[in-house]
């Protein structure tokens, strides 16, 4: 009984810290929030729960966030493949917070979020983590890529941003 109480106590503890990377992960595949944004926040944290006692052995500190990333962003793209959503389906109740990230007041910031939201879900998700001021070694390994690789990804990223924000239908 104490065993079980410890695990659990470990993962309340593992969620709290990566809560923000479930709302991130879940606000990426629904930006707009409602009841798709909701039930993916649900899944992901209940998904923790399923593999917190499968995490290798192996892994360490430094490691864990991006096991957990990688581990959350895999279930998210399946979660959201296998479901059919419908739009018409609400919320009742109490609406979770935003996360204060940015200072969306800035007109150069909200520039920048128009422009991000017309990417293609891979290069919104690789943003989410050098935004997120993840170190390119992290974004690496997360991505099971090297360093050069990230660099290079994150490089074409910004020129497709540069030619979006001279397209002047956005």
């Amino acid at each position: 009984m104490s065993h079980e109480k410890d695990i659990e106590k470990q993962y309340l503890l593992l969620a709290k810290r990566y809560r923000n990377t479930v709302r991130l992960l879940s606000a990426s595949y629904f930006p707009e929030g409602g009841y798709s944004y909701h039930a993916l926040m649900c899944n992901l944290m209940t998904h923790l729960w399923t593999v917190y006692n499968k995490m290798p052995p192996e892994v360490g500190d430094e490691d864990e966030a991006a096991w957990v990333y990688t581990v959350l962003r895999n279930k998210a793209r399946n979660y959201v493949r296998n479901e059919r959503w419908h739009e018409s389906c609400e919320v009742s109740g109490g609406e979770m917070p935003d996360i204060p990230d940015e200072d969306t007041t800035n007109p150069l910031v909200k520039r920048l979020y128009e422009l991000i939201d017309h990417l293609d879900q891979d290069d919104k998700e690789f943003l989410d983590l050098y935004l997120g001021k993840k170190k390119i070694k992290y974004i690496a390994k997360t991505l099971g890529q090297s360093e050069q690789y990230v660099y290079r990804r994150l490089n074409e990223i910004k020129e497709k941003l540069r030619r979006l924000n001279m397209d002047e239908d956005i």
